[in-house]
């Protein structure tokens, strides 16, 4: 009787772990705290994306406070925000920016609905599953901080890239990101992105304190897909509203940038080989 009670639960434990199986391309890029570079990192990594791999999606999540719009210096008349208030259907909200890359922009500012619910993120992805065989990639700017929201969203994808920068207080947030999402999900495929450093050496030490703290009380691991080191051409490209790697297409930065796609992409094989292996072992189960 009691080992059938056992087979009930762990049928029970695996039907649940399957029907919330991460989406296979989706990689949410968030923060603990804002004025991090997650936008910047977002908007780049979908452009060389494009450039150089294949199609890609990049929606803006950051509800309320988004900008996408300023980076790609795009007026926009459907959003993310029209879908969720029924004004638009999901698709239509699709804009073509360069070729192979396709943005779902948000807005700010609104005041009659000022974040995202869970419902959303259901519906966000329900149909985000029924388009993502179009796009090799799907990149997801979440807002920062650790609301419940967020971290409901991140715990959908297949990947999470946490973007900090070396101040302490960040790499605090940032691993109480990976702590909430680990004891309330279980999630543990999260990445890290040590942004605006002065050299590399701040960077490593950075992600060296993250990493002990996330090995050490979480028991679980957490790996740099790159270092960025600080530019004031970053923030010329900012106030000309024009993206960085447009504008600087030889840039040192582009390395780093070109260093956490290729990590992104490896991780994104992986993730799909597990994905089938966990998926024939569900079946037969």
């Amino acid at each position: 009787m009691i080992g059938q009670i056992d087979r009930i639960l762990e049928l029970e434990r695996k039907q649940k772990k399957e029907e919330h199986t991460p989406s296979k391309n989706i990689v949410a890029i968030l923060s603990g705290k804002g004025g991090t570079g997650k936008t910047f990192l977002a908007s780049n990594l979908a452009f060389l994306f494009a450039k150089n791999h294949g199609k890609v999606l990049l929606i803006d999540l950051d509800y309320n406070l988004s900008n996408l719009n300023y980076v790609f210096n795009q007026s926009i008349n459907k959003t993310i925000n029209s879908f969720l208030e029924n004004i638009d259907d999901f698709e239509s909200t699709i804009t073509n920016v360069t070729q192979n890359l396709d943005v779902i922009f948000g807005e700010s500012g609104k005041v009659r609905k000022t974040n995202l619910s869970e419902s959303d993120i259901d519906r966000i992805y329900s149909h985000l599953n029924k388009i993502e065989n179009k796009y090799d990639l799907i990149l997801l700017d979440l807002g920062a901080g650790a609301s419940s929201e967020i971290l409901y969203a991140v715990s959908k994808s297949c990947s999470a890239i946490i973007v900090t920068t070396p101040e302490p207080p960040a790499i605090i947030d940032s691993y109480v990101v990976s702590k909430l999402l680990y004891l309330n999900y279980g999630y543990n495929n999260i990445y890290a992105v040590i942004n605006n450093c002065n050299n590399n050496e701040e960077g490593t030490t950075a992600f060296e304190n993250l990493r002990s703290a996330v090995t050490h009380f979480l028991g679980i691991d957490i790996k740099c897909l790159s270092i960025i080191l600080n530019s004031s051409d970053v923030r010329q490209s900012l106030m000309q509203q024009k993206l960085f790697a447009q504008s600087f297409n030889e840039h040192t930065i582009l390395t780093s940038l070109d260093k956490a796609l290729s990590g992104i992409i490896k991780n994104l094989q992986l993730f799909n080989i597990n994905h089938f292996e966990n998926q024939n072992s569900f079946k037969t189960a």
